[in-house]
């Protein structure tokens, strides 16, 4: 986030930035070639995780099974959504057609999931399941709905952070862009402190504390002009990037404990869930200035605060010497 403006600088406006995001895919193909020669699975342990290819959450109750199909509606409606930007004034990429061909297709391929769902669980649920299996789903819905908070607000404020910066306080794009990138840096320290913190002072009040900072914070956000020191606005912004993104780390701190067996699937649903909250995000920001995005953002969070009072106290996990 601090290196691509720079590098986007020394290259035509227009062409920069398709210089820099190329760059960074090479990057990331790069290490991709290094993770794999130097990190081979770890001996003997494929055999304790059961690996499927069905892609479905073994749930324990009907009920759940319902809810699993209804939490799969957002991630589907999230790509309909992208498509239908890409379709819009005033710089259509796709025809109507195409347009109206993948929205079927979309809603086709939701279905054939649900119906996954359904053959995969019902034979499950007609007997009874082992007490120790049970978990509720609703638990890691709550954590989706988390995580679209945390994350999706965190990719959606990246993207339009810089050009705010730039337009509000009437400074150049390159100091804008290094700026912004603050927003993002805050993400390697936040993160796995988030984590930790969770693991030090207990998951509910971590996660209550870094919802109701990032709440707060983002409204204060939302205040910003340009009667504003930009050095105050800079400070309030990495005081709400260091409480959402705490709490992603708080986050996936909780998910192994509703199911340890399921732990991979549960995490992708939620990983699902910040891509969708990015794709809501900054679908509003289209139709709204930036201090009321960054309102809209603090009244999610509320919503999502209140959806913490339904979270079930998890216990500490055992330490490696078993304390």
């Amino acid at each position: 986030a601090f290196s691509l403006p720079l590098i986007a600088l020394l290259f035509p406006e227009d062409f920069g930035w398709r210089v820099a995001t190329g760059l960074s895919g090479l990057a990331c193909l790069i290490w991709a070639g290094v993770y794999y020669r130097f990190c081979p699975d770890a001996p003997g342990k494929a055999r304790e995780f059961l690996v499927d290819l069905h892609g479905v959450i073994e749930v324990t109750s009907r009920r759940d099974l319902i809810l699993q199909i209804l939490t799969l509606i957002p991630v589907y409606g999230a790509v309909s959504l992208f498509i239908w930007k890409l379709s819009k004034e005033p710089f259509p990429l796709i025809s109507n057609f195409l347009f109206t061909a993948l929205i079927l297709g979309l809603a086709f391929l939701y279905f054939l999931n649900a119906v996954r769902c359904w053959k995969v669980n019902i034979p499950r649920l007609q007997h009874p399941v082992p007490e120790d299996e049970k978990f509720a789903f609703s638990q890691i819905a709550i954590l989706s709905l988390l995580y679209s908070l945390t994350f999706g607000s965190e990719l959606a404020v990246v993207s339009m952070f810089p050009q705010f910066l730039e337009t509000t306080f009437s400074i150049s794009v390159g100091l804008a862009g290094m700026l912004g990138a603050s927003y993002a840096f805050m993400n390697l320290v936040a993160r796995p402190g988030g984590g930790w913190v969770s693991d030090r002072f207990g998951r509910r009040r971590s996660l209550f504390i870094m919802v109701f900072g990032g709440m707060a914070s983002h409204w204060l956000m939302g205040e910003i002009d340009s009667s504003w020191q930009i050095s105050n606005a800079i400070i309030l912004a990495l005081v709400g990037s260091i409480f959402l993104k705490a709490g992603n780390g708080a986050c996936f701190a909780v998910i192994p404990l509703i199911s340890k067996t399921l732990t991979g699937k549960l995490a992708g649903l939620a990983g699902a869930y910040g891509s969708v909250g990015a794709v809501f995000f900054l679908t509003l920001f289209s139709f709204m200035p930036p201090q009321m995005f960054f309102k809209v953002i603090a009244g999610y969070a509320f919503l999502v605060f209140l959806c913490l009072f339904f979270l079930k106290p998890f216990l500490a996990t055992p330490g490696r010497n078993g304390s």
